[in-house]
C-alpha cells in the first residue's frame, strides 16, 4: 500500500472545511505544495470519505486556529471560510482551555498533536525547568518581537526520528514533573525581566490534553522589544569589531566604522575606514 502523502492533521482539518461547504478551490489554497499538489479530486474524496475515512474531521476550533495562522501571514484575504452552524464561541482570553485544546487534534493511533507545528507563533519544548530557563528564554524574546503566540510544555518538537521509529512531531508526551505547576508565575516573571529589556508580557496556564498535562506560557507581541534588542545587539557587535581593528590599525590612524544592520538583528554590515 502507497504511503499518504497528505497527513491525517491535514485530512481531519479538509474535511472539517468540507463540511462547511466550503469550494475545492479555496480548500487546495491551504494544502496545496510546490512539492506535494493536493488536486481536487483528492479534496473531493476526502469530504465524502472515500481517502481516510478512518480519520474524524477537526474540531471547529481547530480549524479556526489553522486559519488563523495563514490569516496572520496575509495569505488568505480573498478567501472567506464559513462558520460551522455548531460553532461554539471561543473566549478572546489566549489561555481559555477550548482555545487551547482547539490547537490539538488526536491522530488515528491515539496520539495528540498540535495540529499547526512550530511557527513563528507556536513553540514545542518536551520539558520546563527555571534551571535550564535559557530555552524558553529564547522563545519568549523570539515571539515577542514578531506577533507573540504560545509556549507548548510537555508538547515534542520536530522529531527528526529514524527510518521505522515512530514519529513524535508536536505530539502531546506531558510533563514529566511538576515543575511548571509549582512555578511561581512571580519567579517566571522575574527571571523574564532580568533576562529581556524591554520586558515581554507573558501569562502561564496549563492544560489537559489526551489526559497528559501541558505547561502554556502565552506571550504577548511587544513592538519596542525588536528595535531595542536590535541596537543592543548592534551595539555590542561594533564594540567588538572596534576592539579587533584597533589592534590592526596603523600607529597614529583614525579609525571610522559604518555599520548597516536589520531590525531584527541578524544581519549586520560594517565597513571599516583607515584615516
Amino acid at each position: 500500500m502507497a504511503r499518504r502523502t497528505i497527513t491525517d492533521l491535514e485530512i481531519a482539518l479538509i474535511k472539517a472545511m468540507h463540511a462547511r461547504g466550503m469550494a475545492n478551490k479555496d480548500i487546495q489554497f491551504f494544502f496545496n505544495r510546490p512539492e506535494r499538489p493536493v488536486n481536487s479530486g483528492r479534496i473531493s474524496d476526502i469530504g465524502s470519505g472515500r481517502y481516510g475515512p478512518e480519520v474524524p474531521p477537526a474540531t471547529d476550533a481547530a480549524v479556526a486556529d489553522f486559519v488563523s495562522v495563514h490569516e496572520s501571514e496575509g495569505t488568505v484575504a480573498a478567501i472567506v471560510v464559513p462558520v460551522a452552524s455548531q460553532l461554539v464561541a471561543v473566549s478572546d482570553d489566549p489561555l481559555d482551555p477550548a482555545r487551547i485544546a482547539g490547537m490539538f487534534a488526536q491522530d488515528p493511533h491515539g496520539v495528540w498533536r498540535l495540529i499547526v507545528g512550530e511557527t513563528d507563533e507556536h513553540e514545542c519544548k518536551g520539558n520546563f525547568g527555571l534551571r535550564h530557563r535559557g530555552e524558553w528564554l529564547r522563545a519568549i524574546a523570539a515571539l515577542s518581537n514578531n506577533r507573540g503566540g504560545y509556549i507548548f510544555f510537555g508538547v515534542h518538537d520536530k522529531d527528526g526520528a529514524n527510518e521505522g521509529a515512530a514519529d513524535m512531531s508536536y505530539a502531546v508526551v506531558g510533563l514529566p514533573g511538576d515543575a511548571f505547576q509549582r512555578a511561581d508565575p512571580a519567579d517566571v516573571s522575574k527571571l523574564v525581566r532580568s533576562a529581556l529589556d524591554p520586558t515581554p508580557r507573558i501569562r502561564l496556564g496549563s492544560a489537559e490534553i489526551g489526559g497528559k498535562p501541558v505547561g502554556v506560557i502565552y506571550v504577548a507581541s511587544t513592538p519596542a522589544a525588536q528595535s531595542s534588542c536590535a541596537l543592543q545587539m548592534a551595539a555590542t557587535c561594533v564594540r567588538a569589531i572596534y576592539s579587533i581593528v584597533t589592534q590592526e590599525a596603523p600607529t597614529g590612524s583614525s579609525i571610522l566604522i559604518s555599520v548597516q544592520f536589520s531590525m531584527n538583528a541578524t544581519q549586520l554590515l560594517a565597513v571599516i575606514f583607515f584615516l
